[in-house]
């Protein structure tokens, strides 16, 4: 689940694998090209720069589905434009693009302080760990996006006035916003577990095991009942709706409460009057 740990590898396998001086995958992030996984880097090499110049960046511009293979890099252009190659003695440079669902995103390479020559086997094996490295970064960003919307349904459920609960198969409670533990006047910790009997009473309890049990078929239920809160009746709308697991079983309910018995009171006193 590491995906720097994993990214720290694949790097290290490529520079292990094909004998290398050093390995290193670099990405575009920003507009910047950035070192993300090294091995037996110089201490002091930069890991990030301007992209303009670097080899890795042209093999990135490149974007073709084999190795950039530059033998003589002292004699090369790369000698004037990328700083390592002098800076480090660099003789020969080996490198795979790095593609994240189809885009080109980075590079993988090895490079060397003595004449190399891959074999096709190494240029085969650092296109298949450069396609690793690819579906490293297809994941996390996946990750991303799902930390990312956890973040926003955690914000709206504590931040919604209504109170917001789901419930497992047993009809206990496996999650209160805040909204609903203000109602209740306690904390939300000491009401998972419980049961409708023991929030609200088993009167209350009966008719809602009844639309629970609706709601785990698959049904979507919308009703106004009554409940004692603190010993205060209180009326609530309430939409229920069942959760599925992957395999299409219930995996429990979610359910949404307003309080609408002030709404529901001025009602009265207009008819009323």
């Amino acid at each position: 689940p590491d995906f720097e740990a994993n990214v720290a590898r694949l790097t290290a396998l490529a520079g292990e694998m094909l004998d290398a001086t050093c390995a290193l995958n670099n990405r575009l992030d920003l507009g910047r090209l950035c070192t993300w996984g090294r091995w037996q880097a110089p201490p002091d090499l930069r890991t990030e720069d301007a992209p303009a110049g670097h080899i890795c960046y042209d093999v990135i511009r490149r974007a073709e589905n084999d190795v950039l293979l530059i033998p003589d890099l002292p004699s090369s252009r790369y000698a004037e434009s990328d700083p390592n190659v002098r800076a480090y003695g660099l003789q020969t440079y080996v490198g795979h693009v790095v593609r994240c669902g189809g885009t080109p995103v980075g590079s993988l390479c090895v490079v060397y302080q003595r004449t190399f020559v891959p074999t096709e086997e190494d240029r085969r094996l650092l296109g298949i760990l450069a396609a690793a490295l690819g579906r490293e970064e297809l994941r996390r960003r996946g990750d991303e996006a799902v930390r990312q919307s956890e973040t926003r349904l955690a914000t709206i459920i504590s931040s919604a006035r209504d109170s917001i609960f789901l419930k497992d198969p047993g009809l206990r409670y496996t999650l209160v916003n805040p909204a609903m533990a203000a109602l209740l006047g306690r904390p939300a910790a000491e009401l998972l577990g419980k049961s409708d009997a023991e929030l609200f009473g088993p009167a209350a309890a009966a008719h809602s095991a009844e639309v629970d049990r609706r709601v785990l078929a698959g049904e979507v239920v919308e009703e106004e009942t009554e409940k004692p809160v603190n010993g205060v009746p209180r009326i609530f709308h309430t939409v229920k709706v069942p959760l599925r697991g992957p395999d299409g079983r219930a995996t429990g309910l979610c359910g949404v409460a307003r309080d609408i018995t002030e709404r529901k009171q001025a009602e009265a006193a207009l008819r009323a009057s």
